[in-house]
C-alpha cells in the first residue's frame, strides 16, 4: 500500500481527514504519497475512477456510484472522525429545534 498514490483533501480544508489518513498510514508502517488534492469528495471519487490513486473518505460517500470504483470499509478502530453541529446562538427555529432534539435522542 505504501507505493499507492493517495488522493485527499488539501491541508487547508480543515476536515481533519488529512491528519487521520497520515496517522493511519504511519501506524501501518508507511508514509502516504499524496499525489492529488481535491476539496470535494465526489471529485476525489472521480479521480479514483480515473486510476490516479486511492482516497480515504467518510463511509457515507459509498452512495456515490461510479463505474470502476470499489468502496472498502476500514476496520482500524482509529479510522473515525467525530462530528459536531455549529448553530448560531439564540432561539433556534422550530425546524432546527426539532432536528437538535432528534440528535440529542440519537435518532
Amino acid at each position: 500500500m505504501g507505493d499507492e498514490g493517495f488522493i485527499g483533501y488539501p491541508e487547508e480544508a480543515g476536515t481533519g481527514l488529512t491528519t487521520l489518513v497520515r496517522r493511519l498510514c504511519l501506524a501501518a508502517g508507511f508514509q502516504p504519497k499524496v499525489i492529488q488534492a481535491a476539496r470535494e469528495a465526489t471529485t476525489q471519487i472521480g479521480l479514483v475512477a480515473a486510476g490516479l490513486g486511492v482516497a480515504v473518505l467518510p463511509a457515507q460517500m459509498e452512495c456515490v456510484h461510479i463505474e470502476g470504483v470499489k468502496f472498502v470499509p476500514l476496520s482500524d478502530p482509529g479510522a473515525y472522525l467525530s462530528l459536531a453541529l455549529a448553530t448560531r446562538s439564540g432561539e433556534p427555529s422550530a425546524l432546527l429545534a426539532g432536528f437538535l432534539e432528534r440528535l440529542e435522542r440519537g435518532i
